[in-house]
């Protein structure tokens, strides 16, 4: 088996030093219901690109139903 390309591993460590910075310490009370993880997945997807991802599928699908 081939290992991950470079640019896999750097995405890779960069959500693990996400998770270990912003998630790990928030599992108790993620588990517990103390707290939702709405504001978590907010965050997660604005520093990733998530959004911008998105928008840019909605745009294409916008555009595809106006022909």
């Amino acid at each position: 088996m081939q290992g991950l390309s470079e640019e896999l591993q750097m995405i890779r460590q960069l959500l693990r030093a996400y998770c270990d910075a912003h998630i790990a310490p928030k599992i108790d009370a993620l588990e517990d219901g103390e707290l939702l993880p709405y504001d978590l997945m907010r965050d997660m997807a604005e520093r990733f690109g998530l959004k911008a991802m998105f928008a840019d599928r909605d745009a294409e699908d916008t555009t595809k139903a106006q022909d």
